[in-house]
């Protein structure tokens, strides 16, 4: 079981709701190496690295360094979707 898969089994446990990056199971999946952890904030927060979130956009969907950045300032980043939005830090791998 990866971090990810423990944070679900977590969350599903004590009853939280924990927002996750992508649309469907597979799309969460895709980001399981970019998910670092979760905050003890109520209700906590998933955290992903923003390099390996980035890195997932251009090894997946065949994306340039560019323009995957671009793409995660504007579509991840300025996303606004309410107090449970994921995190995401520089982890400077």
């Amino acid at each position: 079981m990866n971090k990810l898969e423990e944070a679900i089994s977590w969350a599903e446990f004590f009853d939280m709701g924990l927002t996750l990056v992508g649309s469907s199971h597979q799309e969460v999946m895709d980001y399981a190496e970019a998910f670092v952890g979760i905050t003890n904030d109520e209700p906590p927060r998933a955290v992903y690295s923003q390099e390996k979130y980035i890195n997932v956009l251009v090894e997946r969907d065949g994306m340039t360094l560019e323009e995957a950045e671009e793409f995660f300032g504007f579509n991840v980043l300025g996303a606004n979707i309410g107090e449970q939005q994921p995190l995401f830090i520089k982890t400077l791998d």
